[in-house]
This record gives structure tokens, sequence and C-alpha cells, in this order.
């Protein structure tokens, strides 16, 4: 039931804000989802997905050329010490001996028939290289969300304080030419008259120093989205729903590379598996195919080759190489319990802000009271000669610094609730 009231309090304090900040119509409404969207899209972040895409196409590319017929070329001149004899003469017949110096060009080509899933493992393991960069860039841009959202309340609060600094600037204007008037029929001191024209520079001095800091505010914001911003534009804040799913790219990230260890090692696994190959060969040479002529000839051989590694089946090499994945994959799993457990911190100690703020902003409406009465009793005292404008002057200013204290808690309590929406994972 509390929280329900908590909940209905701040819902209100969100159009309250929205009213107060957005007064008049304007076209340039921006959002937080609008400063999300452009900081995924212009921050230099995201041109390392569009290279991880480029580099998955090439290696793509590079694995199909495994599938396509491969060609050599061998040249070879030699001399032996010893060569093939028939140690028989017979009458009539010559047979020649095999030269010590031999020759040979040869050029082969051939063709993969069966790679054991070779080429299959390498794409799967292409793809899961580029989810897992993709994940990975993710996972740099989402802590400049946040610091997106902190710079935007911090607009948003600004505006708040320039309002208010107006209005309190405005009311000592209006208590300056009325203390003017009485001056001039003598019913008051100049020396008031120099009194109150300090707090109205004083209050100036105030909304100087904050514009500024909101220009600060605004020169952050275009650097981080590449989007043009200036002063007269209306900030709206845009809260998800609270049912909205979210999932944080940091476990996105840890999947990818869970995913990434298994291709890596089911690829790794295809060297174990038999392979076959057409080839053929072209070949010219001393000796050529007949291996008793001592002339230069040109052959062809035509042939299927099959090869199976075997060595895994007495080194265990295979058995190893899954104990090294079954690592990879409890360091990873340690690592997400890790993250998960800080963000758990993250999440109690931002719904504990939450509460904590909806409980100022009830001491806020309370003391804003007090103020008010406070002042609206100095006013009657100026008006009977009672209190000075000096004193009446330090009242309105309290009252003011009270309610951009409650404008700053309301902004708190905004940006508290959109920082547990990023914790989520909910943008």
């Amino acid at each position: 039931m509390k929280h329900a009231h908590m909940l209905k309090r701040f819902v209100l304090a969100l159009f309250l804000i929205q009213a107060v900040v957005l007064t008049g119509f304007s076209q340039n409404r921006v959002s937080l989802v609008d400063l999300y969207a452009a900081i995924e899209k212009n921050h230099p972040y995201q041109r390392m997905a569009a290279i991880a895409k480029s580099t998955e196409e090439n290696q793509k590319k590079i694995n199909a050329l495994s599938r396509i017929p491969q060609a050599s070329f061998l040249g070879q001149a030699s001399w032996q010490s010893d060569v093939t004899e028939i140690p028989v003469v017979l009458p009539g017949l010559d047979i020649p001996g095999q030269p010590r110096d031999q020759y040979r060009a040869l050029l082969e080509l051939s063709q993969l028939i069966y790679d054991g899933g070779q080429r299959k493992a390498q794409d799967e393991q292409s793809v899961r290289a580029y989810d897992m960069d993709l994940a990975g860039t993710q996972v740099m841009i989402h802590p400049l969300k946040e610091l997106v959202c902190k710079t935007f309340f911090s607009v948003l609060l600004a505006d708040l304080s320039i309002r208010q600094w107006s209005l309190l600037a405005e009311d000592l204007e209006k208590k300056a030419a009325r203390l003017n008037r009485q001056i001039g029929e003598g019913m008051a001191a100049g020396s008031q008259e120099a009194a109150l024209q300090i707090k109205i520079r004083e209050t100036n001095q105030a909304m100087l120093e904050i514009k500024k800091q909101k220009s600060n505010a605004l020169s952050s914001l275009e650097l981080l989205t590449g989007m043009s911003l200036d002063s007269s534009m209306q900030f709206v804040p845009s809260l998800s729903p609270e049912d909205l799913a979210g999932t944080r790219p940091e476990l996105a990230l840890f999947e990818a590379q869970r995913k990434f260890q298994a291709a890596s090692f089911s690829l790794s696994q295809t060297r174990f598996q038999p392979k076959v190959q057409l080839f053929g060969q072209l070949g010219y040479g001393r000796p050529g195919l007949n291996l008793l002529s001592d002339e230069f000839k040109p052959y062809t051989i035509l042939g299927l080759k099959w090869q199976w590694n075997l060595n895994n089946l007495y080194s265990r090499q295979g058995q190893r190489e899954k104990d090294l994945l079954q690592a990879g994959l409890d360091k990873i799993k340690v690592q997400e319990e890790s993250f998960n457990l800080q963000e758990k911190i993250r999440i109690r100690a931002q719904e504990t802000e939450i509460e904590h703020l909806g409980r100022l902003l009830l001491e806020d409406e309370a003391v804003i009271a007090l103020h008010e009465r406070v002042l609206k009793s100095s006013e009657a005292q100026l008006e009977t000669g009672v209190a000075t404008v000096n004193e009446y002057a330090t009242d309105a200013n309290n009252l003011t610094q009270a309610r951009i204290k409650k404008d700053m808690h309301q902004i708190q309590l905004l940006q508290s609730k959109e920082l547990l929406n990023l914790i989520h994972g909910k943008r």
C-alpha cells in the first residue's frame, strides 16, 4: 500500500515536472529514448560492430576457398648416389639404366570431397565471433547510457532551478519598484534599496552559474550522441513500463562467449575426422613413370586420397581439449556470477535510494509550506513597515532554496528510476 502511494506521488511529480519544464509548445523535444538511440547510432564504438561484420564475412569467404579445387606446382632437380638396376644381361637386349641426375616438374590439382565438417565448424566459429564482438560493443556503450542519463537529468534540474530563481528575481524586481516609489515619497530609507539590489544581483549570479552548468551538460550530450542541442529544446523524461522485460548486454556477452568456446572446440575436433579428396597430377621429368627410361617424358596420375588422423586414439588430445573447454566455461560462469552479485548490490542500493527520496519529498513539501507561511507573514510585515526589505528578501530566498531542493529531489527520484531501468537492462 505504501509502495503504491509512493508510486502515485512519483507519477504526479513526473507530470508536474513536465508541465513546468515544457511550458509552451515547441517541436524541438528531446527525450532520453532519443538520446539513447543517438548514442547507439553515432558513437565511435558502433564502428566496431561494422568492423566485426566485415571480419565475419571475409572469414566465411576464406573458409569457402577450401571447397574450390586447389592447385600446387612442384619443381625438383636431384642427383643420387645409386639407382635401380636390373642385374641381368641378355644377348641382343639393351636395358637402359635409371639416370643418377633426375628432374621433375609437377602440377597437382586436388578437390576436397569430404572435410569431416571442418568448413561448417569454421563458419559457425565466425558467426559466434561476430556475436561476441557485437555483444562486447553493447557492453561498452551501456555505461555511456548511464552517463547520458545523469547528464540529461542535470539539464532538467537546471531548467527547474532557473525557473525558481527567475520567479524570485521577478518578485524582487516588483518589490524594488515599490520600494523606489516609497523612497520617492519619503516613506522608506534609501539604504534598503541597496540591500535589495544586492539580493537581486545575487539571484542573477545564481542563474548565470546554473546556465553555465546547463551549457556544459548540453555540450557533453552533443559530444556523446552526435546530436545538435541548444538551451531552447524541451527535455522530456520518459520512463520504461515496470513490466518491460530487459536483458543486460553483459549477460548477452557471457552467452556469446560460451557459444564461441563451444564452436572453437567443435572446430578443433574436426582435425580427428577422416578427409577424402580427388587429385590429379600432370608431370614432366626424367625419368617419367617408367623408371627404366633415361628420357624426359610427360605423365599423368589420377586418384582418390583418404586421410584420417589417429593421434586422438592414443594421445587423448580430444579429451584434454574438452577439459580446456570446460575450464573456459567455468571461468565464464564465475564472471557471470560475480557480475550478477554486483548488479544485485546496485539494484538494492538504487531501490533504497528511491524509497529515501520519496520520504525526502514529503519533508520538502512540509518545509515549503512552512517557508510560505513565513514569507506571507514577512510580506505583511513589510507592508506595515515592521520588516525590512532585506528581511523579506532573505525569507523569499529561503523559500526559493526550499523549492529548488524539492525539485532536486524530484529529479533525483526520476534519475534513480531510470538508472534502475538501465541496471535491469530495460534500455
